[in-house]
């Protein structure tokens, strides 16, 4: 064997040695580094798409987006029957109205609905109509307090949340028959965007509240009594494991809520001019009179 032949031999050893101290490297990190990289290319599609459908529908038309609400309101099952126009639906529509004029709405016919149910909670549904639990009623001390919930779910239709959801859905139906079809582990696909949609559910809720805030400012004159009430309550009852894993939620906290609030009360140089209360006793008559009729 000459010299340039032995050479040959020993470099071909060479690289064998160098392919088998590559391969040393532990499965478990391989298999880590891939899964990483697949995380992050599919984070950046789904984000992608999801900005650029929000802003197709942020771009449409007021007509079209309008139009669109209320067409939902007539497809999508809606179990929930107009209220009785008794005292208190009355009261909390004529808030509601009061709070219209003053935002991109006015020409919208929203309609309130009151719901015997003791969950503090109200809410926006397709269609324009806006869900208030009796329990939320019982719950509020001021009207203040009370137009500010309100104008929060007019925040949710000035920016179209409703559209923006429901074409979120189509998109993780759409994906997931994607990665269905594929073979891909779904799983990961719908972890990613459950956790990706609740970030973009919590800066909904910001973008309502700051809505809201506006709403409360123009509707009584700089004054800003009332705004943080209903947080500064709830967050008194949210427990540690809340506070830990606010990620893991559609909303924010309401302890960040409510500094958040505080800011923009400073920002807008609105002012502590008083609470307006509420009519006396018009929420709790007309829940006696209703446990009456059923009884």
């Amino acid at each position: 064997m000459d010299e340039s032949q032995k050479n040959l031999k020993e470099k071909k050893l060479e690289m064998i040695q160098m392919t088998i101290n590559q391969s040393d490297e532990h499965p478990l990190k391989s298999f880590v580094h891939v899964l990483g990289g697949i995380l992050v290319f599919l984070s950046i599609v789904y984000c992608s798409l999801k900005v650029v459908i929000d802003a197709s529908i942020y771009l449409m038309p007021d007509s079209t987006a309008i139009y669109l609400t209320k067409s939902l309101g007539d497809i999508i099952i809606f179990n929930q029957e107009s209220s009785e126009k008794n005292e208190t639906q009355k009261y909390v529509q004529d808030l509601l109205n009061r709070l219209k004029e003053n935002s991109s709405l006015k020409n919208v016919d929203i309609e309130v609905i009151i719901r015997s149910d003791s969950t503090l909670n109200a809410l926006s549904y397709p269609g324009y109509k806006i869900v208030v639990n009796q329990g939320l009623l019982e719950f509020v001390k001021s009207e203040n307090e009370l137009a500010f919930i309100l104008g929060h779910e007019l925040g949710h239709y000035h920016y179209r949340h409703l559209l923006k959801r429901l074409s979120s859905s189509v998109l993780d139906f759409s994906v997931a028959i994607i990665t269905l079809i594929s073979g891909v582990d779904t799983s990961i696909v719908k972890t990613l965007s459950a956790n990706l949609n609740k970030q973009f559910s919590q800066r909904q809720e910001s973008e309502s509240d700051d809505y809201a805030l506006k709403l409360v400012d123009r509707t009584y004159d700089g004054n800003s009594s009332g705004a943080t009430d209903f947080f500064e309550k709830l967050s008194k009852t949210e427990g540690f494991i809340r506070n830990s894993l606010n990620f893991l939620f559609t909303h924010p906290l309401s302890k960040d809520r409510v500094s958040h609030l505080k800011t923009s009360i400073e920002d807008f140089k609105m002012s502590d001019k008083g609470l307006t209360p509420l009519p006396k006793n018009i929420f709790i008559l007309d829940n006696i009179s209703k446990k009456e009729e059923d009884e």
